[in-house]
């Protein structure tokens, strides 16, 4: 059996540093606090390369002397707390006095700091732990903190960090918090030689903040919810939720904050999810910037090595008492209801079915239109670019493969039922109801619509119901695909280019989501501030809200997943959000043509996302639900 021996400092700090400095966001984070701490009111955040070769804190708090630098470097060195009973009323940011030992530990780190009272600074140069040189130097007020080459000397640490986009985004988002959570304090985040990618005015103000973060548009769109407080339990929630109308893709836009300090509480996150549930599709998150006072003893923040989660006295409470708040938020929310001429209704309604479908309640449909919802046919140059191919035979996964993936190189893998590049079609799991060789196709006949949203067909002794707008997006994804794929898209100039705000992107992340944008049809400019200025879209059948759809978009561009696979969710989402929607009028020639259309396509069985396009119910089927036996 091995020796049982006590570590060595500079091996427990490298320890302690595996717990609190997970990424370059975690220096981030963890230096932030301590400059609040210190009473800062202005910081500045500079750093390259997605934080690992360089990251430089600035602000202009108490400072330090040399001998409170150096002992800062202690681990548990501290002066938050002394004794036990501080640590049930903790009301600052930092605590344990892991931060500075654990960040010196991984990196090379310079400190400058001069405290109001001394006539001149300090500067400390530590690697790895170790300190190399402290000597008196010429600063101003405050702190400086220059972070280089960090994981240096933990190569396996530096290895699993992801690409420096994603690092880049994880340090947006980690200042992002800052900015909401203080708006006392004016924060700028920036690449050297770039505009900054954040900044914030610091006038005391969660509107100022809100617009340095989201924009104006999405700030003047939230609305004010509380404060409200428990009759029982010492809660007091406020803070501001979007209005139904304002909506994104991922959770990521919702930001708690328990006595200052940004948070992660699922259980918080999805309460105030639930007080959507009328007002948003499936899919579709609030954005919300929630604040929640508690008294010190019914909170425990010392749970987590980065301080991410903190403990909740009765947090069940806490969350009906939040949901409440947002209900009645929305409650207050009146619109008066308009009626638009036919000109303005045929633009609304292509708006409103970007929320609408999905949600069950079909669209406002005018009579008085003259000319239909949506004519089906290409243009004659489109004409349909995929040929009739057999049935696909049924599998056993219900996700579709990215039809950008490279060609099988291998000719043994093709087998009947691959499409006309030889690749395997998609694998798809039938469920009762979906026909597993597909349909008579060649024998249907057009019966009609139905709830202005199902097509009705018939073929010998099977009858079909036809969901007209999976089936539309599949005809428009797989025409999209193909064009993308001979780079043969048209574009339409827009009239009046959309201006789209995304402050809380960088320019590197907008000009790669512009890339793929444009190889996807759109054409897009991005400006200095986080702004992308839309030029032209893909030539579709029907019109779409662009700002609505690019904020979409967008999401999904700048999303670390591979490039192949964004381009797949970028043409789903194109093809969706033009697709005919539920409660759209369809005359008989634009059913035909539907069912036509779907006919050729390589998959008329599942739309892009996976759900059904059509389901059969035979004869036999129809007599046993009639307990006919003849």
């Amino acid at each position: 059996m091995t020796e049982i021996r006590i570590l060595d400092d500079h091996l427990v700090n490298k320890i302690a540093a595996g717990e609190v400095v997970a990424r370059p966001a975690s220096v981030v984070k963890e230096l932030l606090e301590n400059a609040l701490d210190a009473g800062s009111r202005r910081i500045e955040i500079e750093f390259e390369n997605g934080g690992i070769s360089l990251l430089r804190v600035v602000d202009d708090g108490l400072g330090m002397t040399q001998e409170e630098a150096l002992l800062a470097l202690q681990r548990h060195a501290t002066s938050k707390i002394a004794t036990e009973k501080d640590l049930e009323d903790i009301r600052t940011f930092g605590f344990r006095g892991e931060a500075l030992p654990s960040i010196a530990a991984v990196s090379r780190l310079e400190i400058r700091t001069r405290p109001s009272s001394a006539q001149g600074g300090t500067r400390i140069a530590i690697a790895g732990g170790k300190v190399q040189e402290a000597r008196p130097v010429g600063t101003t007020v405050g702190t400086t903190l220059i972070v280089r080459d960090l994981f240096f000397n933990t190569p396996a640490r530096l290895k699993f960090l992801r690409s420096e986009s994603t690092e880049t985004r994880h340090i947006i988002e980690t200042v992002t918090e800052a900015i909401l959570g203080h708006p006392e304090v004016s924060f700028k985040l920036s690449i050297p030689g770039r505009a900054p990618v954040l900044s914030s005015p610091g006038t005391g103000k969660l509107f100022d903040a809100m617009v340095s973060v989201f924009g104006p548009a999405t700030a003047r769109a939230m609305l004010p919810l509380g404060p409200r407080q428990h009759p029982e339990l010492p809660y007091e929630v406020h803070g501001y939720v979007s209005r139904p109308d304002v909506s994104r893709a991922t959770r990521n836009a919702f930001h708690l904050f328990v006595n200052g300090r940004p948070v992660q509480l699922p259980q918080m996150a999805r309460a105030v999810a639930d007080s959507y549930h009328a007002y948003l599709p499936r899919g579709r998150w609030p954005v919300a910037v929630l604040f929640v006072k508690v008294a010190a003893w019914a909170v425990d923040v010392n749970v987590h090595p980065q301080k991410l989660e903190v403990r909740l006295h009765q947090p069940e409470r806490l969350a009906g008492l939040l949901g409440a708040a947002v209900k009645d938020s929305l409650a207050g929310e009146r619109r008066p209801e308009t009626v638009e001429s036919d000109a303005l209704a045929a633009g609304s309604a292509e708006s409103a079915g970007l929320a609408a479908e999905g949600s069950g309640s079909p669209r406002s449909w005018s009579p008085f239109r003259s000319r239909p919802v949506l004519p089906y046919l290409p243009p004659p140059s489109t004409a349909q670019s995929f040929a009739p191919q057999a049935p696909a035979t049924p599998a056993s996964h219900p996700t579709p493969g990215s039809p950008f993936d490279s060609p099988d190189p291998d000719p043994a893998s093709e087998r009947p039922g691959t499409g006309t590049e030889g690749r395997l079609l998609p694998e798809l799991a039938f469920s009762r109801g979906l026909p597993a060789e597909g349909a008579a196709w060649d024998q249907m006949f057009v019966l009609g619509q139905v709830f202005r949203t199902f097509v009705v067909g018939v073929a010998g002794d099977r009858l079909y119901f036809i969901d007209q707008h999976t089936a539309h997006e599949r005809v428009l994804y797989e025409e999209n695909v193909e064009k993308m794929q001979r780079r043969a898209l048209e574009r339409q100039p827009l009239l009046i280019p959309v201006t789209i705000e995304c402050p809380r992107r960088s320019e590197a992340e907008l000009e790669d989501a512009a890339a793929l944008l444009s190889s996807c049809g759109f054409e897009c400019d991005v400006y200095s501030g986080g702004t992308l200025v839309v030029k032209a879209i893909p030539v579709l059948e029907r019109g779409i809200d662009v700002r609505a759809v690019m904020q979409e978009l967008l999401e999904e561009a700048i999303d670390p997943a591979p490039l192949e696979e964004r381009k797949e969710k970028v043409a789903r989402m194109v093809s969706c959000k033009a697709a005919v929607k539920s409660g759209d009028s369809l005359s008989e020639p634009e059913m035909k043509a539907l069912v036509r259309d779907l006919a050729k396509t390589q998959n008329p069985l599942r739309c892009p996302h996976g759900r059904p396009v059509l389901l059969q119910f035979s004869q036999e089927e129809l007599k046993k639900l009639f307990e006919r036996n003849w």
